[in-house]
């Protein structure tokens, strides 16, 4: 396949999308990806727009977190599977002042995306709503997950090492 290699490790990039430019419609926006690791990879550029299909809408009420998954394939053939979690995060003060609408309470969707060559879809949603948990929690304990995780993720720069 014109020397692709696959990774050796189960994620490709971890990524946030929130919501990027207002659109035409009332509390409706483009979402956009705004932050990756790691930050050398190349993103798909039609990743948000398949994680936030209908656009991003600001709710009056926060949902329940859930998560999809779908499955990206290059002109090569090449396939890249994708399980995204969305949740809800209540806008500040300040930004609902900048909206203009100051006497309201609002919730943005955002999504935490894992990316991978290897098609564990299950394991991979697993993966992220544990991130989502942790990322809740207010013991110290997450940051070391978290640091493990970035370890994991970069040891694909080194493939004969191995990471437990």
């Amino acid at each position: 396949m014109d020397g692709f290699e696959f990774p050796v490790s189960l994620l490709d990039s971890v990524v946030l999308i929130h919501k990027g430019e207002r659109t035409h419609a009332p509390l409706e926006y483009t979402p956009i990806v705004t932050d990756w690791y790691p930050r050398d990879k190349t993103l798909p550029p039609c990743l948000s727009a398949l994680v936030f299909t209908e656009g991003v809408v600001l709710t009056t009420e926060p949902m329940p977190p859930k998560t999809h998954s779908f499955v990206l394939t290059c002109s090569r053939g090449v396939k890249q599977y994708a399980v995204a979690l969305v949740a809800y995060e209540a806008l500040d003060p300040m930004q609902l002042i900048a909206l203009g609408l100051d006497r309201q309470r609002l919730w943005s969707p955002f999504a935490l995306v894992l990316l991978s060559h290897w098609n564990f879809l299950r394991e991979l949603d697993d993966l992220v709503s544990m991130l989502y948990r942790i990322s809740l929690s207010q013991s110290p304990l997450p940051r070391r997950v978290l640091s493990k995780l970035c370890l994991i993720l970069s040891s694909r720069e080194n493939s004969h090492q191995s990471v437990v």
